[in-house]
């Protein structure tokens, strides 16, 4: 596991852990994609329109959302879309917290790459906030189930179903 100090998650902004649906026609299953914070920080937005700038060129969904400074909407299409994605988002450095936006279903490969990530996180004293059965309202309102605490509440997303 990586212990080098630029690989910590709180020098992340974002990490992407792709499900089975290809990403511009390539296939990245189980992957990792991290995109590290700034210098000179700012807001998740700003680091994902500069991101699909050049990677989901083949989501029209998402190309449409990139100027219209909804990065919730962003995160949810993407999940939407079977990948995992992780928010790092501590505002006071004794408390690191990030989110986890949670695909209905996930891959072996996922469930694998989730549960590195996972021990990392528990590793480096997360809080997390998991974010899963995703959906929109009529209104257009985000909504599903929250749930947060250590790392340790990912476990049962990371045990690998033998059916699956």
């Amino acid at each position: 596991m990586e212990t080098n100090k630029e690989n910590l998650i709180e020098n992340l902004k974002i990490a992407f852990i792709y499900g089975k649906n290809a990403v511009d026609g390539v296939n990245k299953d189980g992957q990792i994609e991290k995109i590290y914070k700034d210098e000179i920080d700012t807001a998740h937005y700003f680091y994902m329109k500069e991101f699909l700038e050049t990677h989901f060129l083949d989501s029209k969904t998402l190309q449409n959302l990139k100027d219209k400074h909804d990065v919730n909407s962003i995160f949810f299409e993407i999940q939407q879309l079977g990948h995992i994605v992780f928010a790092e988002n501590t505002s006071t450095p004794n408390l690191k917290t990030g989110l986890l936006y949670i695909p209905t279903s996930i891959s072996d490969k996922q469930c694998h790459s989730l549960d590195l990530f996972r021990q990392k996180l528990a590793k480096e004293n997360y809080t997390v906030t998991l974010l899963s059965n995703l959906f929109r309202t009529e209104d257009g309102v985000l909504m599903g189930t929250q749930k947060i605490g250590s790392p340790d509440i990912l476990k049962n997303l990371t045990e690998i179903d033998q059916e699956r």
